[in-house]
């Protein structure tokens, strides 16, 4: 009996170091060889090589669909909705929040369960006990603002979100006319028609001939007569101004740096103006802009990319941004409840000492709280 035990003790420390030495190498793989081992070719890092512009990815034979990271995204197009956290009775309503993106807020490069989005649930219902939330992630690879459009008219018929959050990057103004999502290219067409057919209907990289080409369409993303800007524009107008916010998941630049006389040099040049001018024009339509990259932020300007070949954020900035928004939550939808009343100050204030944390181990500079903990 004795030899039995000694035998089943061993067997499960073998079995536990295997394990353990498997995760461990995992580790160490994807922090120093990520580029090698997973770069591209890991589906549980969001990889895969399916062409997602002609609508074929939302095939019912696409197998990748049956991912938790698709999940949400799926129903969206099946027009269900799948997501249960717990009984809604009458004491407990379910606070819903709808976040739409690209591939940032997808997670390309990091696992499903390292997302803002996933974090940012995980979150909530810790500090909530009397709330239960629901965060979807309606986002997918190379979505531009149409594609953001068509998904909030999508997701508003198949429930009443409580909080539309549109996660916005520099390309989202490079509006593209396919067929990735059900009626782009109808919804395009009637947008670009009701813009009278301005010359810069479909600005997107390859469409450019030359530097001073690219240079001068760009400049154009200044002027209400580029079509990019009239189709942003008459997106905005038809988007709520009741629950919807914008989140700046890059840094947004200053729009008065870039005049007619100015050369643009780097390609960060280029898509820092897109991203300026469409900052622009979504506060000009009235809407709030959360930018975790404002100057008073504790938000890095450096080590933020998973690799050097891959530039999305890491999971590092993904719980950056999960914290973030969970302060702006807290400060402003003080309808979801009382309960934090007392509290809030003290909490914003521990969420400000987490990103100073993972801020000083990302950059390896010590940083201070600054704006809740004085």
């Amino acid at each position: 009996m004795l030899l039995k035990n000694k035998k089943i003790i061993l067997l499960i420390f073998i079995t536990f170091s295997i394990f353990a030495s498997y995760k461990l190498v995992y580790i160490i793989g994807e922090k120093y060889y990520f580029d090698k081992l997973f770069y591209r070719k890991s589906t549980s890092h969001g990889y895969f090589n399916i062409n997602i512009n002609d609508g074929s990815f939302f095939n019912a034979n696409n197998k990748l669909l049956k991912q938790s990271r698709f999940k949400d995204i799926s129903s969206l197009i099946n027009q269900k909705e799948t997501k249960v956290l717990g009984a809604n009775t009458e004491n407990e309503k379910i606070y819903k929040i709808a976040i739409i993106g690209d591939s940032v807020t997808y997670g390309l490069g990091v696992q499903d369960s390292e997302k803002y989005t996933s974090i940012l649930e995980k979150e909530l219902n810790k500090l909530y006990l009397n709330k239960k939330f629901e965060v979807y992630n309606f986002s997918l690879v190379g979505d531009d603002l149409l594609d953001n459009y068509i998904k909030y008219l999508m997701a508003s018929k198949i429930s009443e979100y409580d909080l539309y959050i549109f996660a916005y990057v520099t390309n989202d103004i490079l509006i593209e006319d396919n067929s990735k999502y059900p009626q782009k290219k109808e919804i395009y067409e009637a947008f670009y028609k009701e813009c009278n057919n301005l010359s810069e209907g479909k600005l997107v990289e390859e469409q450019f001939k030359n530097s001073e080409d690219k240079y001068n369409k760009f400049l154009a993303l200044k002027s209400e007569e580029s079509a990019n800007v009239c189709m942003t524009n008459l997106i905005l107008n038809n988007v709520s101004k009741n629950n919807v916010l914008f989140f700046a998941t890059e840094g947004t630049g200053d729009i008065n740096l870039y005049e007619k006389d100015q050369k643009l040099q780097t390609s960060d040049d280029f898509y820092t103006l897109a991203l300026t001018n469409y900052s622009k024009y979504i506060k000009l339509n009235n809407f709030k802009i959360i930018n975790p990259y404002d100057k008073d932020s504790l938000f890095p300007t450096k080590n933020s990319n998973i690799s050097k070949k891959e530039i999305h954020p890491n999971k590092t900035i993904h719980k950056l941004f999960a914290y973030f928004l969970t302060q702006e939550i807290i400060k402003n939808q003080r309808n979801i409840s009382k309960e934090l009343k007392d509290n809030e100050q003290l909490i914003l204030c521990e969420y400000e000492k987490k990103i100073a944390e993972d801020v000083s181990r990302l950059i390896k500079e010590d940083i201070s709280p600054i704006k809740y903990c004085e």
